[in-house]
């Protein structure tokens, strides 16, 4: 659909989004608006002059974009709709029923604005919307869709719905409060997952307090869809947030509909979706990280489908079977490229993880060069972690490394591991930095998606032989960011709302934080410098670990409050740094083991060699061998 522009009456037209925050925007908010939602999405920015109808009495058509519209008696109505001519700020909508009744309904635009982000958090978020009547004298630049909303009759099932004179294709469909068997006592579980399934780290879980579309997700795995709503809007909205309770409201209800379709239809495949929308993984000690599918445009077509009125009992089980087993069994990662070195410091050993997301143990095994196995075969469990550690020397040889796969009875992947990497003039250059592990990257085992930083925000590393006298091992880093200079940093990612708190609508306004000691944020508070953080030897393990800010201020773990100070080089838009690497850093077999990490003007971590948790502390690490120097061999 064409970018569609809302109106603006008296305002010069503002600075369009560029085709990459649009693309990316658009992306991250896909379908996931769904039948009933945000489908579709047009932009609004560039917010340009109205296209104002000379009389005042003509009305554009309003056309529904979904070829069937999901409507529960008694709740509100939001339904996406195209809007086929001018907009005059008198647009009145009327939505009748077959009896004659005018529902009173309001043509109101939905969107988010667009934040310029290039990082995301483990679970997809979304920030502030944007909620507009057509009538408003201005309308902020955002991504989002026209909408009307009307107040449903809690007799108006059956009956036929039209919009302007035209049917509308309604589906109606039960309340879900009308549900539940009244001779059933207990075993009415379509709304509640089982209690043995472990609730995600409150923190993690935030973006889902914060988006009308998948509250009722955030519901699901805390409490139960059938309890009744005990949180009201937590997103940060410009405009009515009342318009988002009700999208929220419509939303949960078509889910708990759907949901016990599927229930009368097949129990067993009922609690068997509602374990996999509930999935976690214990990915450190205490942390059960979210797990469950984020694919939008998938949980809309199965949501689609679970209302379909012409899918019913094994059809629908069916459905929904298939939909469940064509998730990911396992994902696969690299954790550490030099989890240890071999006896004689020859090659260093890489750790892979897996972590398990059937319903029941499944066997995994590793194998490298000519199919070999590596390591001995185990039982994964679900939601738990398997990781096996090898000489990276046992993998399979490709152009820049090794490479490994991670078998199990149904899926195989394959991942690449860095080989001990040799330093020759003028030095070796370690990079790109990467952001955080996402939720949707690490379940598809895919370590480059969305991890690399755009070049306003990028880093450079350099290792090289200083001659200076400067360093006491005759080896520095250098280190060069990309970045302005450091501002009131975004609202954390990783802070949850406490559930029944609204926040208010004052940018840079911070929800309550359930406390979770577990987890090391990814964005620090408002203020942070941006810094470096060389990280020497063992992971967990360190021999030294040096911080160096833009200010130049040089700190070693190593002795607390001690502080250097080193030349930089500030050009406003980056900044550089030498900064010498200490003796002890060196292992036997003029071995260097080192992981980077930095926090950015934005507070946003990126590190190297591999990304990182949320809740990590240190990066991983990777092994150079600084005897491939010239000059330097057998010394």
């Amino acid at each position: 659909m064409a970018p569609h522009h809302p109106p603006n009456p008296g305002h010069a037209p503002r600075q369009a989004l560029s085709r990459r925050d649009a693309s990316a925007l658009l992306l991250m908010l896909g379908s996931g608006f769904g039948i009933g939602g945000l489908g579709g999405l047009a932009s609004c920015g560039p917010v340009r002059p109205p296209r104002v109808s000379l009389d005042r009495s003509t009305q554009p058509k309003l056309v529904p974009t979904e070829a069937r519209v999901d409507a529960v008696p008694g709740r509100s109505l939001v339904m996406q709709v195209r809007v086929d001519g001018p907009i005059s700020g008198n647009a009145d909508p009327r939505l009748t029923l077959a009896d004659g009744r005018d529902l009173g309904a309001a043509l109101v635009w939905i969107g988010v604005e667009a934040d310029g982000r290039d990082w995301s958090g483990w679970l997809p978020a979304f920030e502030r919307w944007v909620v507009a009547a057509a009538g408003d004298s201005s309308i902020p630049a955002s991504i989002g869709a026209w909408h009307i909303v009307a107040a449903l009759p809690a007799d108006s099932g059956a009956q036929e719905l039209k919009l302007n004179g035209r049917s509308v294709p309604v589906n109606w469909i039960a309340d879900p409060d009308t549900l539940r068997p009244a001779n059933v006592r207990s075993g009415w579980e379509p709304w509640t997952i089982g209690s043995d399934v472990p609730q995600p780290d409150a923190r993690l879980l935030a973006p889902e307090w914060r988006s009308p579309l998948r509250l009722w997700h955030a519901r699901l795995v805390t409490t139960s869809l059938g309890r009744a709503a005990a949180t009201p809007g937590l997103w940060q909205v410009k405009g009515n947030a009342g318009v988002l309770d009700r999208l929220a409201e419509l939303t949960e209800a078509r889910w708990r509909v759907g949901l016990a379709r599927l229930w009368y239809a097949d129990a067993v495949a009922c609690a068997r979706l509602l374990r996999t929308f509930g999935r976690t993984v214990e990915l450190s000690s205490g942390t059960h990280a979210p797990a469950w599918p984020t694919d939008a445009a998938a949980l809309d077509s199965l949501l689609s489908d679970l209302l379909d009125p012409r899918l019913t009992g094994a059809a629908l089980a069916v459905r929904a079977q298939v939909w469940v087993e064509a998730l990911p069994r396992i994902a696969v990662w690299v954790e550490d490229d030099a989890a240890g070195l071999l006896g004689d410091a020859s090659e260093p050993l890489v750790r892979i993880r897996a972590a398990g997301f059937g319903d029941e143990p499944q066997l995994i095994w590793t194998s490298g060069a000519d199919d070999l196995r590596v390591g001995d075969p185990e039982m994964l469990g679900a939601g738990k972690v398997a990781e096996v550690s090898v000489p990276v020397s046992a993998g399979r040889v490709f152009t820049g490394g090794r490479s490994f796969t991670v078998r199990t009875g149904t899926q195989s992947l394959t991942i690449a591991a860095r080989e001990m990497t040799p330093i020759r003039p003028p030095g070796m250059r370690c990079g790109p930095l990467l952001f955080d592990w996402t939720l949707t990257a690490w379940a598809q085992s895919q370590p480059r998606a969305g991890a690399v930083p755009d070049a306003a925000h990028a880093a450079a590393v350099l290792i090289y032989r200083d001659l200076s006298g400067a360093s006491e091992s005759g080896w520095a880093v250098f280190v060069e960011c990309a970045g302005p200079e450091p501002t009131a940093a975004p609202r954390d990612n990783l802070s949850a709302p406490t559930p029944g708190t609204e926040p208010d609508d004052k940018p840079g306004d911070e929800l309550p934080v359930v406390d979770s000691p577990a987890i090391t944020p990814t964005r620090r508070d408002p203020g942070a410098d941006d810094e470096v953080s060389l990280w020497f030897g063992q992971r967990g393990r360190s021999a030294a670990v040096l911080r160096v800010s833009r200010a130049g201020v040089l700190r070693d773990d190593r002795t607390p409050g001690s502080e250097a100070t080193l030349e930089v080089a500030d050009e406003g838009d980056r900044w550089s740094v030498s900064v010498p690497i200490p003796l002890e850093a060196i292992e036997p077999g003029q071995v260097l083991r080192l992981g980077i990490a930095r926090r950015d003007p934005r507070g946003v971590r990126t590190a190297w060699p591999r990304r990182l948790m949320p809740w990590d502390r240190e990066p991983a690490r990777a092994a150079i061998d600084l005897k491939t120097w010239s000059g330097l061999a057998g010394s």
